[in-house]
Parts: structure tokens; sequence; C-alpha cells
């Protein structure tokens, strides 16, 4: 038995064993000036698939944000290993495959998505090595590698359910040697990647199946504006050349990823990056809008958008 309770001051909460709880109560060393609000004071047992007293020892007398995810964390420790592993050396994913199928509660036949991750992560790795690219960008493709078979062999809530994503960034900092800093979604990335590449190849079709996706909206800026809902037009070209160089690694030539890329962005350019008028040409011709001026190239691409006035072209700047 342990005994949880939190500190309303830091929102920390922390672990006392019962027996070191009933011997020596509960000691505190509060600084010069500070004070301890501790509330929420109750009882937790072991079980299979809660190590309470386990979590207890690791902390000692350390708080932690949440312990319910700290807990969920400890006992997910060998997939987060696994995937570590499988990032380090690809020739592992099989191994994270194996450990999350074994789970209690999985029914999910692997063997086949076994044998399939094993061929086609390494060739991938070995595209993924051979091409000149910053680390930026290879540890945002490394995140697909490792999370598309993943969701291909046991869905895309594996990722969220199994607390993939904090682990496996912090092993492609690692991997990558990139500033940790800088790295904000960056496997999260890899998620969006996954839907993306997978979605029909046709612009309209694949315009519409990214709107539509709240992962890849997210990664590329879809957001509203005095309600109107806008593209981010650097988020989008970022995200576009990571799925061609994805589709290159997967084996499309790099002049049909490029050109399918450049049709993309230059449909979204002539809608001038609303969201509204993208989802008006998905059933129909993409065409661009009358317009008594023309934005420049750069204008277009950060998404400001012109309008036309009995005065003459007015553009109008909105944040992104």
């Amino acid at each position: 038995i342990v005994i949880r309770y939190r500190d309303e001051r830091s929102g920390l909460e922390y672990l006392t064993p019962a027996q070191v709880f009933h011997e020596r109560g509960l000691r505190l060393a509060p600084r010069a000036y500070e004070t301890r609000v501790l509330t929420d004071f109750r009882e937790e047992r072991d079980a299979p698939g809660t190590p309470w007293r386990r979590l207890a020892d690791e902390l000692g007398d350390g708080g932690v944000l949440g312990l319910d995810d700290t807990l969920r964390d400890l006992e997910l420790r060998p997939i987060h290993q696994a995937l570590e592993d499988a990032v380090v050396d690809v020739d592992r994913l099989p191994d994270l495959l194996a450990a999350i199928g074994v789970m209690p509660g999985r029914a999910q036949p692997i063997a086949t998505a076994i044998v399939s991750a094993t061929g086609t992560a390494s060739d991938r790795r070995r595209a993924l090595d051979g091409g000149e690219r910053d680390a930026m960008t290879s540890a945002r493709l490394n995140s697909w590698l490792i999370l598309e078979p993943l969701m291909a062999a046991f869905g895309p809530g594996i990722v969220d359910e199994l607390r993939l994503l904090r682990p496996l960034e912090v092993s492609l900092v690692r991997r990558w040697n990139v500033d940790p800093n800088t790295v904000r979604g960056l496997a999260a990335d890899g998620r969006a990647v996954s839907a993306a590449v997978a979605s029909p190849r046709g612009t309209r079709l694949r315009l519409a199946a990214w709107l539509g996706d709240p992962l890849v909206g997210a990664v590329i800026g879809v957001h509203a504006w005095e309600g109107v809902d806008w593209l981010d037009g650097d988020r989008l070209a970022a995200f576009v050349d990571l799925v061609a160089a994805a589709e290159v690694i997967d084996g499309s030539s790099s002049r049909t990823a490029k050109s399918r890329a450049t049709r993309l962005l230059r449909a979204v350019e002539r809608a001038g990056y609303r969201v509204d008028r993208l989802r008006e040409t998905e059933g129909k011709a993409l065409r661009a809008p009358r317009r008594s001026g023309r934005p420049s190239r750069a204008g277009d691409r950060s998404g400001r958008s012109a309008r036309s006035t009995d005065q003459g072209d007015v553009r109008s700047a909105r944040p992104r």
C-alpha cells in the first residue's frame, strides 16, 4: 500500500509507502518563505498493471506532474525501450511489433506485419541514409519510418494508447543530434506524413483528405481568422516537401513527386489559402479566382490573401 497526495502550490503529486508514512509520518523540508498545501490523500494498492510500490521506490521523495501518467509510462517502459532500439537500428523494428503484439488484450495477428516491416523498413532506412537532407528533415522522415508500420499493424490509435510520441521524440533527438528546443511536434509529424502518403495522389482528392484529417490539419497550420479557416503557407510548403521526400523513399521518382507537390501548392495558392475555397473545388476543376492584381509569390506562400474592391486591389495580411 502507498499513499498518494498532491501539492496544490506546485501541482506535483507524490507517493509514500504506507509503512514509511506510519513509522515516520510526513517529513517536509520547505525553503525560506515557502509554503506547502497538501491535499487529496488516498491509498493505492499494487495490482496487475499498477505497480504503485515500484513507482514509489523509483520516485523517492520526488514529485511528478501526473502520477497516473507516470505509472503508465513505467508499465510501458519495455515498449518504449524497444522503440528507442528501433530508432537506432531499424532492423529491431520487428522486435517492437512483437512486443506490442504480446501485450495483454492484443488479438491482432502480426506475423505478416512483422515480415513486411522487416524488408520495407530496411529499404526505407537505406534510402533515408543515402539522401542529402538536413538532420531535422531526416529525423521527421525517421519518425514516419517507425510509426507507419505500427499504425498499419495496430491502427492509428496505438500511438496515443502506448504514449509513443514523447519517447520517440527523445530518441530522434539523440539519433540525429538535433536541438531539443526546436523539435516540438517532431514525432507527430511522422504520424501526419503516414496519413498524407496514404492519401489519394490526385490534387483535389489529396487536398480533401488532408483537410479532413485533424493530424494533417494541425501540421499544415489550419486555423481560423476573422471567421474564415486558412492554411499556413510556409508550414504547408514544408509539409508538402516532407511528403514528397517520403514518396521518393517509397519508390516514386523525384520528378513525379516534385510535380505532384507543385500542383498541390499551386491549387492552394489559387484558392488564396482559404479552406472554404479549397472545399468548393473538391467536386470541380480548380480555377484561379478573378482578381484585379496578382499577389507576389512570397506573399501567396506566406498565406496572404488578395481581395478586389471598387478602389482597386487590397492585400490583407493575416497572422499565422
